[in-house]
């Protein structure tokens, strides 16, 4: 390796294309490995919304080598110019794509390039970022030397439980081998409940993988969350086609991994997850709001947490998010933060001190994030009728 690093900028659909390839060999060494640093996941996000906004991929070689990817995007925030991951709000964590060893160089390279053309932005928004110390103190020191401000907040947690044992052994660790067992016994006695599995691979028979996401789709129609306005794999036709992309090229690559619960043989809950990596990313469930009685997501997440265990899995990812049902299964915790690095351009300043700290300062009155939760359903029950 020659030490001297040097980016490429990649801006039309025809770079990021030719990108795929690479994009694996580097994923696949990288030390952070993600579903959602995929390129699958970015091109299906950047084909559904990219509309109306740039790309920015910063590419970094070594000579021929590729020592990294920051798959970034340019959108217009009012008068400010704002970059940003690709797929920030579908994406639980983000990262720089960087192979084991270099990740330091290439957030290096990516930060000096950024401050040497600071007149082409005024914001660059880090969300769900999950870094060790170490990595936010050297991120912290890089933007410092290349003359860069920057603003953090803790966010959330990320629970997650690591496998090093067998599920009996799990369960009597945790002093819940009979309790579950006892549940899971109780739910199946409830009802003609049948649990099924399709592990998504190009060599699975469990149908198309359009016909499933439909199949789960239209099970989320009739959860709360979709009742209440906020559905997660429909409400607008780019976000189904996001998901669908996303269905179908991830069975392709075998990550995809889907269960549902049968009342009477209809499916009455989903679940579905991201196996990759050796691990699983738990990423959505819903259940028909009129089977509550019958706990199906309970009996699904029962078995979803038994299967990575049987099948030897690293971990078991609950995702983002502190929900109690979490809590029952472990203590164990990833800290998830927002960091937005700022140029030293007025308009940089202004746009740090408007978007950022205004809306962290009013993220952390309940009365207002009650009030923006009330607006947000209103807007997508609209949406989801007039569709409709």
């Amino acid at each position: 390796m020659t030490r001297d690093p040097h980016i490429e900028l990649v801006l039309d659909e025809e770079g990021f294309r030719r990108l795929r390839s690479l994009w694996d060999e580097v994923l696949f060494k990288a030390d952070h490995r993600y579903p959602f640093q995929s390129y699958e996941w970015c091109k299906a996000w950047w084909d559904a919304f990219g509309a109306g906004n740039q790309l920015r991929i910063l590419v970094v070689f070594d000579g021929p080598l590729c020592l990294g990817i920051c798959p970034l995007y340019l959108k217009s925030v009012g008068p400010f110019k704002q970059l940003a991951f690709l797929c920030p709000d579908r994406s639980d964590y983000l990262d720089f794509i960087a192979r084991g060893g270099v990740r330091d160089i290439v957030i290096g390279q990516v930060l000096s390039y950024l401050a040497s053309r600071a007149d082409d932005w005024d914001l660059f928004v880090l969300n769900n970022i999950c870094w060790s110390d170490k990595e936010r103190e050297f991120f912290l020191a890089a933007a410092k030397k290349n003359g860069l401000e920057v603003a953090s907040r803790a966010y959330t947690k990320s629970p997650y439980i690591h496998i090093n044992m067998t599920w009996d052994e799990y369960l009597a660790a945790t002093g819940k081998k009979k309790r579950v067992r006892k549940k899971e016994r109780r739910i199946l006695r409830g009802g003609d409940i049948e649990v099924v599995h399709f592990k998504g691979s190009e060599n699975d028979k469990c149908g198309p993988a359009e016909n499933l996401f439909e199949e789960a789709k239209s099970i989320e129609r009739r959860t709360w969350k979709y009742i209440e306005g906020n559905p997660r794999l429909q409400g607008d036709c780019k976000t189904e086609q996001f998901f669908q992309d996303v269905f179908k090229s991830f069975m392709k690559r075998g990550w995809l991994d889907l269960w549902f619960a049968l009342v009477g043989g209809t499916p009455r809950a989903y679940a579905f997850s991201f196996v990759f990596d050796n691990k699983v990313f738990a990423y959505n469930s819903g259940y028909d709001n009129s089977f509550s009685r019958y706990r199906l997501g309970s009996l699904l997440l029962i078995n979803r947490i038994r299967d990575a265990f049987e099948n030897k899995l690293e971990e078991y990812d609950f995702l983002r998010g502190e929900e109690e049902y979490k809590f029952e299964w472990t203590n164990n915790t990833r800290r998830i933060n927002e960091y937005v690095l700022f140029n030293r351009r007025i308009s940089s300043a202004v746009g740090a001190r408007i978007l950022v700290k205004m809306k962290w300062s009013l993220a952390r009155s309940a009365l207002l994030k009650n009030l923006r939760y009330k607006i947000k359903t209103f807007l997508s029950r609209r949406g989801m009728h007039s569709r409709e």
